[in-house]
C-alpha cells in the first residue's frame, strides 16, 4: 500500500477521538450556558470535519473502506445550523450529542491492509 494512504489512514483513526472530545467540549459548555467557548469550537469542528472530508474522498480514491461520509451528515449539519441561527444553543448540544456524536463514536476505524 502506498505510503501516503497508510499516514492517511493513521492521521484519520487519530482524529476521529478529537472529534468525539471536541463534540463533548461543545455539548458542556451550550448546557452550562457558555457559549461563546461553544461556538468557538464548533468553528474547529467543521475545519476538522471538512479535513476529515478531504482525506475520506482520497482514501475511497484508494479503495479503503468504512471511511465515515460526511456528505451524509449534511442534513444534520444544516439542522445544527439553523439551531444556531435562532440561538437554540440547547438544540444544539442535542443534535451534536444524538446524531453526530453517535456517529463517531461507533466508528471501529479504518485497517491497513
Amino acid at each position: 500500500m502506498d505510503k501516503i494512504v497508510e499516514e492517511s489512514i493513521e492521521m484519520y483513526n487519530a482524529y476521529i477521538p478529537k472529534v468525539i472530545s471536541g463534540c463533548n467540549l461543545i455539548i458542556n459548555n451550550l448546557r452550562d450556558n457558555k457559549i461563546s467557548e461553544g461556538l468557538e469550537i464548533i468553528k474547529n469542528l467543521v475545519e476538522g470535519l471538512d479535513w476529515l472530508q478531504k482525506i475520506g474522498n482520497l482514501l475511497v480514491i484508494h479503495s479503503i473502506e468504512n471511511v465515515i461520509k460526511i456528505e451524509d451528515l449534511v442534513d444534520i449539519l444544516n439542522e445544527i445550523n439553523k439551531a444556531l441561527e435562532i440561538e437554540d444553543y440547547l438544540l444544539v448540544a442535542d443534535i451534536l450529542e444524538y446524531e453526530i456524536l453517535v456517529v463517531f463514536e461507533e466508528f471501529k476505524g479504518l485497517t491497513i491492509s
